[in-house]
């Protein structure tokens, strides 16, 4: 039997999967052992569904195989023994994801890929740690000055020539941004190199004498008689801006009081001699030697913008070529290695080009990947991948040959099936190339057999006949370009039954002087629940969606369905710290890390911890640290976890348990790191993302993406006006790259302002491209989002505009292919353009369960006690430490609050480099936004940035953070420490230390400068809060002696108590002074 290789183009809802299942069981029923089928999709989800499916569909056949007998003609009895092998395969089954499967290989073949035995991956959670870990090593590597000014000059060229104070948040940002373009083009010969851009007659290229044109252009303007002196200025203060811009690269052409966007966006007029452009209030016409010579000025301009921002590609280039050696010398030589890592790993030469050296000192010779070739070909005769529009370059070229292998075999043994939908391809920014569907095809045209598949299963009529309206009509809309309307390909669907009716409709909000933009989320989130509120559909049993471009547009809406009564849900990232326990959990590893940290300790003892951990700190400590050290941090949480319940008789509530779940499951991740550090674990809990949670009976807002591969039975799209047109790319949005018809890589480039690129025609040309992409991605979301729903479909447009521009957005796609130039003028606030269907269509279709009535109430719990999420105010008698006359004071505020507000002091205070150079409003703009996204309270906010405003202003305080006059000083901000002291381990975090170093760089003096937010009201309390700190104080002293080696008497400890603004000085001797305490 003869096994045809096949391709099936699916549209959405078709029954992709379905497909896929009969042919794995039909190559089965041919004789294939299961272990010989590998089945590869791109979620895990997705690989345990078609599993699922596979088994379902077999026990389907053996109980019906008369039903089915038309599609697997097969016996009973075969059935059962197909069923058996697979049930006792189980553990050979090559069912899974695309990542999962070049786990193995590396695994299997780690000594020829010459990696470690032991290899660990780690997922997105731990991506960040790893990167600031290996960020620090770069940073830390620069150990002379000849390095340091290569790095600086790198640095330069990658930030246009801007100095920048956070250098190390903008070296995150690069390597966030740029460090998988790096390994997938690691040839310096193709980023920001003009040989590869350009042809030699191409404007880089030229020489232009711009003082010679701005003087010419200057004689001839003043010699018109048709020109008042304001519009001779504005052209020639043009040509003196073009002179100068080569030692002002960030210099704006586009905005005031230098806009002159509308003269440089005139160069083809200009260059063809004819260019009429309006000047102030007045239309100019030039002369065709005035066109000439301004057509060279902006020529000279594009020049200088290209070149500077050629260096600056390559600038960032080296940086992130330095991180990389790095990266390559800590993590993965030592068998660590990330999702993203493996297909570039296993990915041949011929597709990142000879100069491919990701891991070179790992790099697969030729003679081994022909091996792992061979040796996997003869273990694997069929191969089926689904979803393969969002297959990767890299991810096709490590499988292509095997896959090549099955392709031209002569025995008919051996198969490849891979089905997709080019029109759900929405994942481009991950690597997907929906190309390579075709060109596939293109390449194996008389071996692999085409299908399309475009009767849908999942939609009603009313839905699908609204999707066709809209995309079999894509080539009729005039505003789209003539390129995008031939890559679009759309052929109509057909509905599953006519039988079962739905509902589609587009609503438009109305247009008033009253309405506020900042109003439109609440207003649809208010039509939304009146519509919920009309169907019941959680009652009826109907799955709902609101699906949403981006995530904070899904957030709001949940938070405003929330607030109407509305069980919604925001299905994107949850933090784990949403409760009181988990972030109980962590002040106890704070406590750990910084033993000085009361507040850490005080919120301990407001929590069941208290009656278990007992007043012994430093035993408390060595415990942990201990556990820590020899079980890690899960099996140490575990530990605690187990102790609360038995010891402290705490029975946690469902979500409570969930969570501690999630918590370990994390700190398991972070174990796979192998770091011991509490502040690590802290800092990565804290950026951690807890799984979605259980969506049953809830509506569900969630991004479109997001949404990819699901269906509801209602779906809402209220965000369908874009921020930015959706047939242009956003050239901000950083580096691109420019590809062959093969796909691969042939150059990289930070482009300029738009504007500037369109100038030459090779970059106006790749601009085109890149629009082309963005655009046909742009209506493969808007597919995506209408195909989600089976039965209703609401839809939801902003207010149109007023002035009629150039921009497109999905909204106009729907207006244009549904209403035509159809207007609507009813009074409703949202205006019904379109409808198909019956209103009240919930009425004549139930669901067949109603799932909330059948649902089972769980068992009560009799009350017990947890934690508080928000501490009572302390009071004197309920601290276990020596008195203190402001105690009552600095707890009057929740331990929780108190935290928060040093926190967030603490943060603004490091962000101050030196007083004289910063401007501390913008400080607070710019970190403000990211208070809001960990503290829920914005009185809290308010609060501390009052008071961090307040201390700002005062003199003692802003004299300390003043640059020393005449000194060399070196600068330290919230640096952590580890240290031996008297046979014990001390770890903590000075807040600002400023050392005074001689000509030779020697330390000679040096200050501690600590931030207090006690709540200080009189001088005459001022000598005994000192006291309470002296014990911190005086061990940060002995510690910064030990890492400076600089006697402690030259080390001057400081007190900034916030509330008062003034800086008090700790002295060396205290009267009455105890024994330092030891941690």
């Amino acid at each position: 039997m003869i096994i045809q290789n096949e391709a099936i183009s699916a549209s959405a809802g078709t029954g992709k999967t379905y497909q896929l299942v009969n042919r794995y069981i039909s190559l089965l029923i041919a004789g294939a052992k299961p272990e010989e089928i590998v089945v590869l999709t791109f979620t895990r989800n997705a690989a345990g569904e078609i599993f699922e499916r596979i088994i379902q569909r077999l026990i389907q056949l053996i109980q019906n195989p008369e039903k089915n007998k038309d599609e697997l003609s097969i016996s009973r009895e075969k059935n059962i023994e197909i069923l058996s092998n697979i049930l006792l395969s189980m553990h050979k089954l090559q069912i899974g994801t695309l990542d999962s499967f070049f786990v193995k290989i590396m695994t299997f073949f780690a000594f020829e890929l010459g990696l470690p035995g032991k290899i660990s991956i780690i997922d997105e959670q731990m991506q960040d740690y790893v990167r600031m870990t290996v960020l620090k090593k770069v940073l830390n590597s620069i150990s002379n000055e000849q390095d340091l000014r290569n790095f600086i000059e790198d640095f330069k060229k990658s930030t246009f020539g801007v100095e920048e104070k956070r250098i190390f948040n903008l070296l995150k940002n690069y390597i966030e941004s740029h460090h998988q373009l790096y390994i997938l083009c690691p040839d310096e010969s193709m980023w920001g190199n003009p040989e590869k851009i350009w042809e030699k007659n191409s404007i880089i290229f030229q020489k232009y004498d711009i003082n010679s044109l701005s003087t010419k252009l200057k004689e001839l303007l003043e010699k018109r008689k048709d020109l008042g002196d304001k519009e001779i200025k504005k052209i020639t203060d043009f040509a003196e801006i073009a002179s100068i811009i080569d030692t002002n690269p960030t210099l704006k052409l586009d905005q005031s009081p230098n806009n002159f966007s509308n003269i440089i966006s005139a160069y083809e007029s200009f260059k063809q001699g004819n260019a009429t452009i309006k000047v102030g209030h007045k239309s100019i016409t030039f002369s065709n030697e005035e066109c000439a010579i301004i057509a060279k000025i902006i020529e000279y301009i594009a020049k200088i913008k290209f070149e500077k921002q050629l260096n600056k590609t390559a600038g960032i280039y080296k940086i992130i070529k330095r991180y990389e050696e790095s990266y390559d010398t800590v993590i993965r030589s030592s068998g660590i290695i990330t999702f993203q890592d493996i297909p570039y790993l296993l990915s041949p030469d011929k597709i990142l080009g000879e100069n491919h050296y990701i891991l070179s000192s790992h790099r697969v010779n030729s003679a081994d990947k022909l091996y792992i070739d061979y040796r996997l070909d003869s273990r694997f005769s069929h191969w089926l991948i689904d979803e393969f529009q969002d297959t990767s370059i890299i991810q096709w070229a490590i499988i292509e040959n095997l896959i090549d292998e099955v392709i031209q075999d002569t025995s008919g043994k051996k198969s490849f099936f891979y089905v997709g939908d080019q029109k759900q391809s929405i994942y481009s920014w991950r690597g997907g190339r929906p190309e390579i569907f075709d060109n596939i095809l293109e390449k194996y045209s008389d071996k692999i057999k085409r299908r399309e598949l475009t009767k849908s299963y999942r939609s009603s009529p009313e839905i699908i006949n609204t999707i066709n309206k809209v995309f079999a009509n894509i080539q009729n809309l005039q505003f789209l370009p003539q390129e995008l309307k031939e890559k679009w390909k759309f052929s109509q669907h057909t509905p599953r039954s006519e039988a079962n009716k739905g509902y589609c409709a587009l609503f438009q909000i109305k247009n008033t002087d009253k309405l506020k933009k900042d109003n439109l989320i609440e207003l649809k989130a208010k039509f939304i629940s009146e519509k919920i509120g009309m169907i019941s559909p959680l009652e009826r049993g109907f799955s709902v969606a609101v699906l949403c471009r981006k995530n904070d547009t899904a957030k709001e809406i949940a938070k405003h369905l929330h607030l109407l009564g509305i069980p919604a849900i925001y299905e994107g990232e949850n933090k784990l710290t949403d409760n009181a326990v988990i972030p109980a959990f962590i002040s106890l590893f704070k406590f750990v890390e910084h033993p000085i940290d009361n507040f850490a300790w005080q919120h301990l003892q407001m929590t069941p911890f208290r009656e278990l951990i007992g007043t012994d700190k430093e035993k408390l400590i060595l415990l942990i640290l201990e556990q820590i050290h020899q079980m890690a941090f899960s099996k140490t949480i575990i530990f605690w976890k187990n102790k609360l319940e038995k010891e402290a008789n705490i029975r946690f509530d469902n979500f409570n348990l969930m969570r501690i779940k999630q918590f370990i499951e994390a700190a398991e991740i972070f174990d796979k790191s192998g770091d011991k550090n509490c502040s690590n674990f802290i800092n990565f809990i804290n950026n951690y993302s807890a799984p979605k949670n259980n969506s049953e009976n809830f509506v569900q807002c969630i991004t479109i993406h997001k949404a990819k591969g699901l269906e509801f039975d209602i779906v809402f799209l209220p965000e369908l006006y874009e921020q930015n047109s959706i047939i242009t790319d956003k050239l901000s949005d950083g580096i691109k790259e420019k590809r062959d018809k093969n796909l691969k890589t042939k150059t990289v480039f930070l482009f300029p302002e738009k504007f500037i690129s369109e100038i030459d025609p090779e970059l106006k040309k790749w601009i085109s491209e890149l629009n082309i992409e963005s655009a046909y991605e742009n209506i493969c979301v808007l597919y995506v989002a209408m195909t989600r729903a089976r039965d209703a479909l609401y839809m939801i447009a902003d207010p149109p505009l007023k002035n009629e521009t150039a921009v497109v957005r999905s909204q106009d796609i729907l207006i244009k292919t549904l209403t035509g130039d159809k207007k609507n003028e009813d009074e409703n606030t949202f205006q019904l353009l379109y409808e198909e269907g019956n209103e009240d269509w919930f009425n004549c279709l139930e669901k067949e369960e109603n799932f909330i009535a059948d649902e089972k109430e769980e068992k009560e719990i009799h009350p017990i006690e947890l934690f508080s999420t928000e501490p009572e105010a302390l009071t004197p008698s309920a601290i276990k430490t020596e008195s203190y006359l402001s105690v009552n004071k600095i707890f009057s505020e929740s331990a929780e609050e108190a935290l928060e507000i040093g926190t967030i002091i603490h943060y603004l205070f490091e962000q101050i480099e030196w007083i004289d150079n910063e401007n501390v409003e913008n400080i607070i703009m710019r970190c403000k936004p990211k208070f809001k996204k960990i503290i829920s309270n914005e009185n809290v906010i308010n609060k501390a940035i009052e008071l961090f405003k307040k201390a700002i202003n005062a003199c003692e305080i802003r004299n300390e953070l003043s640059f020393p006059a005449g000194k060399k000083c070196k600068l330290w901000r919230e640096k952590a420490f580890s240290i031996i002291i008297n046979n014990k381990l001390v770890n903590g975090q000075f807040d600002r230390v400023t050392i005074i170093e001689d000509e030779f760089g020697n330390a000679e003096d040096a200050i501690i400068l600590d931030y207090k937010s006690d709540e200080i009201s009189l001088e005459s309390e001022i000598p005994l809060a000192v006291e309470h700190h002296y014990a911190q104080l005086d061990l940060y002293r002995k510690a910064l002696s030990r890492l400076i080696d600089l006697p402690e008497e030259k080390i001057h400890a400081k007190i900034a108590f916030i509330s008062i603004g003034k800086i008090i000085n700790v002295p060396f001797h205290i009267s009455e002074k105890r024994d330092m305490p030891t941690y």
